[in-house]
């Protein structure tokens, strides 16, 4: 009976060890949990504000898009301007032929403009594709 009582008590002792090692395993895995999550919310944090900071950044790009386009129909308005302003009422002459450096920057000016539009339209249209209306 004493032996038996023996092995009990060593099997319950061994039992009670277990228990405490699953336990500190438990408490280990908890504090791993934790800190992933830590971690996990960390770089959720992160990632939000470098998307903020991209959506100011673009909403900053479409704003001085919008100002040079300003700029360059103001600066084409007035270039034009004292043309249209020394052009007789009368019937009109032919215009004199253009010097080719002339037209050259005339061809380059231009060029330039198409590809000027061409950005603006796809910064746009990206711009709305990711559901946000230019500024």
């Amino acid at each position: 009976m004493d032996r038996i009582r023996s092995h009990v008590h060593h099997w319950l002792d061994r039992l009670e060890e277990l228990a405490d090692a699953t336990s500190e395993l438990d408490h280990a895995t908890e504090q791993e949990r934790a800190a992933l999550q830590a971690e996990i919310e960390r770089h959720q944090r992160e990632w939000e504000a470098q998307v903020e900071a991209l959506d100011h950044d673009r909403r900053l790009l479409a704003e001085a898009w919008e100002r040079l386009e300003h700029e360059q129909i103001a600066a084409l308005s007035v270039a034009r301007s004292p043309v249209e302003q020394s052009r007789p009422t009368r019937a009109p002459t032919p215009a004199p032929v253009a010097s080719p450096s002339v037209e050259r920057d005339d061809m380059v000016d231009r060029a330039i403009l198409r590809q000027f539009e061409a950005l603006r339209r796809d910064v746009r249209r990206t711009a709305e594709s990711r559901g946000h209306a230019s500024p």
